[in-house]
């Protein structure tokens, strides 16, 4: 396997370039949840119960920004709502250079 070849490196940055949309992501967070529960619940289960609830004790603030990976979203959001948090529509653009 040769990092440096160029072809390699087209083709797997276009892998990555697939890999980050949601609905792939989706996709491949169900299958890891059917093939291999136990590890599915231990790396994104407990992780997204755990990163709610770190947002959930933030509830005396304003406003909150959470970074997460895109395969965390929708669990850290449904363990939100099953708080009482709802969902709003984003009030501002961003721009991307």
């Amino acid at each position: 396997l040769d990092l440096n070849d160029s072809e390699f490196r087209e083709e797997f940055s276009s892998f990555v370039e697939v890999m980050k949309t949601k609905e792939n992501v989706k996709k491949i967070m169900g299958q890891l949840q059917r093939l291999a529960p136990a590890l599915y619940e231990a790396l994104v289960s407990e992780r997204d119960a755990y990163m709610a609830a770190g947002l959930n004790g933030l509830d005396d603030l304003e406003t909150i920004v959470a970074v997460m990976g895109i395969a965390h979203v929708d669990g850290v959001e449904q363990n939100l709502k099953l708080n009482g948090w709802e969902a709003v529509s984003p009030t501002c653009a961003i721009n991307r250079l």
